[in-house]
């Protein structure tokens, strides 16, 4: 396989597009207790996170259906066995995959009413490893792969066939059922990390990226951003620093997080070849609007005796909303500013959390950061005022003093230029 010749440089892009205005994070939930693994935005009002539960350790699903606002637990069960999810991809908000292992072997299941329900698609060929990179072109076309095997379908998983790497995949990307990428490990106990191409539906692979970082045991490209055709962002797994390709792969350019504190990344997403996202060790968010050359610091979390009070794990952004999942039953939404989606920014917003919310616990309500007055009203399904408030900063209410009984509410915010409503739901 050929080597590509490695640019070590930042090369000038010729676009470089305008800042966010007034892109911010804010709390979705944030439930102390929960491990979230991994999140995936797949439009404005849906979502999926994975995690695991503190005590067993059993993984489970969360959907949200209204823009993060509540947040449903799916009932995802394959027989008896224990499910441990590893990947999940969505073609649309309906068809989803999401694939992992059972009892130690490999497991992949579908849905196609947006997780109301779940069929084992499963490759016949299952063994003692885990389905941990899914790439799907439409409901019906795609591929899995669990590592050293690379599984193709045309039939929404009624049939696998089989095809035989020589590398190990870490993640996968279809542009169609012919041309393809794929990041991991090279092949015969190499060490170090490729990015393969494919031309003819996986049958075989070209090397266009291999690179051994001499501090690390084996180097290894965990996963990708394949943005279009010729542009792919990938990262070195614990490192800080991250691989690019605007040409197909022809030539790269390597790009250093040149923040300080920052040694190496858990998590990207990059929208463009400009604009993106990383999360970095400590809990940090931070952006590029200029291809890396410089980062901003958008959010960091607390730190406690040991470290960070919160771990970010996994990052999705996509038409300028977003979801980042972390440790502690942490996840984070994200509104693009104007000059990303305008739409957004002009809306009135109100984040609402933990939703659901026992009649116990206290309510927090995160509103717009600026000085502006507000008036947030809570009412019952029937139309009764529960309480009313003037606030010009986030709150907390608490609901135990209100004395409301388990239910749906609706939370009300306006001032003199806009009003948001959304939806409570109270439990005992």
């Amino acid at each position: 396989m050929k080597t590509q010749h490695l640019y070590k440089h930042l090369f000038l892009l010729l676009i470089v597009l305008p800042i966010q205005a007034g892109a911010q994070w804010r709390m979705s939930r944030f439930d102390h207790t929960n491990f979230f693994q991994k999140a995936l935005t797949i439009d404005a009002d849906n979502a999926f996170v994975t995690g695991t539960e503190p005590v067993n350790q059993g993984h489970f699903m969360l959907r949200t259906n209204d823009g993060g606002i509540t947040w449903d637990s799916l009932n995802i069960r394959f027989d008896e066995d224990t499910l441990e999810f590893a990947e999940m991809f969505f073609t649309d908000k309906q068809n989803g995959f999401v694939g992992g292992s059972k009892s130690g072997k490999q497991f992949l299941m579908k849905t196609a009413n947006n997780g109301a329900s779940w069929d084992d698609i499963t490759p016949e060929f299952a063994q003692f490893r885990e389905i941990h990179a899914i790439h799907f072109t439409d409901a019906r076309n795609g591929f899995a792969s669990n590592g050293q095997n690379l599984y193709k379908t045309t039939n929404g998983g009624q049939t696998w066939s089989f095809i035989n790497i020589d590398f190990y995949i870490n993640d996968i990307h279809f542009l169609d059922m012919n041309t393809g990428f794929a990041s991991g490990t090279g092949g015969n106990f190499s060490s170090n990390g490729v990015i393969m191409k494919t031309t003819d539906g996986g049958n075989t692979w070209q090397e266009i990226l291999d690179v051994r970082d001499p501090s690390l045991f084996v180097t290894s490209f965990h996963k990708m951003n394949v943005v279009d055709a010729q542009t792919i962002i990938t990262a070195v797994q614990n490192t800080d620093y991250l691989f690019r390709t605007t040409n197909g792969g022809q030539t790269w350019d390597s790009v250093k997080v040149n923040l300080d504190s920052v040694y190496y990344l858990s998590d990207f997403n990059f929208t463009s070849v400009s604009s993106g996202h990383v999360l970095a060790d400590g809990g940090k968010i931070l952006f590029t609007n200029d291809g890396g050359a410089t980062w901003k610091l958008e959010y960091t979390t607390g730190w406690g005796l040991y470290g960070p009070d919160v771990y970010l794990n996994s990052l999705s952004v996509k038409n300028g909303i977003g979801y980042v999942a972390g440790s502690n039953g942490l996840i984070k939404k994200y509104l693009a500013g104007t000059n990303s989606i305008g739409k957004i920014a002009n809306r009135l917003q109100m984040n609402i959390y933990p939703n659901p919310v026992a009649g116990s616990s206290a309510l927090q309500i995160d509103i717009p950061e600026n000085s502006g007055n507000y008036t947030l009203s809570i009412t019952n399904s029937s139309g009764q005022i529960i309480t009313i408030e003037k606030l010009q900063a986030d709150r907390s209410i608490n609901l135990q003093k209100l004395e409301m009984a388990p239910g749906i509410y609706y939370v009300t915010l306006q001032n003199n230029n806009a009003k948001t409503v959304q939806k409570l739901v109270v439990t005992k």
